[in-house]
């Protein structure tokens, strides 16, 4: 059964259930028209502020931030950055309003679980999707924490990161089932994104956990709720011995894996919310961001590099006079 056919009848069943349809899934001419993507949906997300870290930490996690997405380890009230963790993704600069701080959006605020492997990455609990900093002189930092997706429901260890640290992929497929059917009985706008996102992120390739995911029972940003969309069909669905759906993700030469790919493209910004730099407006205070009624948002200006100096041309130093002749 390929994504096609088993997303969208989830899709539907999830988003129209119990007739709480979703009014952000109504049809718009353009995705600038979505009155989700306007609005901070953010909601109780944990964020990583100057607060937790001072001053040399946050630079360093700035520097981090150009090499690609950054992972950190969220334990209680500590919170730690992994340098080494490398994700897929990169940071975009948007343009913010004069006055204001300067702000970056990562295009893979939601990865898959074959994404955040690795020994670097072990520990790690969430991803910066987006951060802030004030401008130049102000201490103000702040960033909007994802959680990160755990291993696979079938592995028998215990996760070492990730919201289901400590537990086995059976115990997190059940939690996640629980959890799913809590919030299923609530109305979207009654939903905590934190809960949300933790359905998918302990079970990621859980049937019914990615049909949850793809059907955005949350009063989200559309740019999340696309974003949960290109991640489901990532999965194709088969039929194991036990009758029961098992989830496989698709080769990664396969087209589903490359076609409209999650880019934060000013020039695809009309076209899909996942275009659309997440959290953007969840800044206020810090970086405000300029609004594009065309193009839905502005990225920042390249910076202007510095011309280069002009060297004044040695000086040419006077000739030297003849030698003299000695004559015999």
């Amino acid at each position: 059964m390929r994504p096609s056919s088993f997303i969208l009848a989830v899709v539907v069943s999830v988003a129209f259930i119990d007739g709480r349809s979703d009014p952000a899934l109504a049809e718009v001419a353009s995705a600038c028209e979505d009155p989700t993507a306007h609005v901070c949906g953010a909601g109780d997300l944990p964020r990583v502020t100057n607060r937790e870290w001072r001053e040399a930490e946050v630079q360093r996690f700035v520097e981090r931030s150009t090499k690609g997405t950054v992972a950190v380890v969220v334990d209680g009230k500590a919170l730690k950055l992994l340098p080494d963790c490398r994700l897929p993704g990169s940071y975009t600069e948007v343009r913010t309003q004069p006055g204001q701080g300067r702000l970056w959006a990562t295009n893979r605020p939601l990865l898959l679980t074959s994404e955040a492997e690795g020994a670097a990455c072990a520990e790690a609990t969430h991803v910066v999707a987006a951060f802030a900093r004030g401008r130049s002189g102000s201490p103000a930092f702040s960033g909007v924490l994802v959680p990160l997706p755990c291993p696979p429901i079938a592995d028998d260890a215990p996760a070492r990161g990730c919201v289901g640290r400590g537990l086995t992929g059976p115990v997190r497929q059940a939690r996640s089932e629980s959890l799913r059917e809590k919030l299923e009985a609530m109305a979207f706008d009654k939903v905590a994104l934190r809960e949300f996102l933790d359905v998918y992120a302990l079970a990621p390739d859980g049937e019914r956990a990615l049909g949850f995911f793809s059907g955005s029972h949350v009063n989200g940003e559309c740019a999340l709720r696309d974003q949960a969309r290109w991640i489901a069909s990532q999965y194709t669905a088969s039929q194991a011995s036990s009758r029961k759906l098992v989830m496989t993700l698709l080769p990664a030469d396969a087209a589903e894996r490359t076609i409209e790919r999650p880019t934060l493209d000013v020039a695809f910004g009309n076209r899909h919310c996942r275009h659309h730099p997440i959290f953007r407006k969840c800044f206020s205070g810090i970086a405000e961001p300029v609004d594009d009624p065309w193009l839905c948002w502005q990225a920042a200006p390249a910076p202007v590099a510095a011309p280069a100096q002009t060297r004044a041309p040695a000086p040419v130093p006077p000739p030297k006079a003849p030698a003299a002749v000695t004559r015999p």
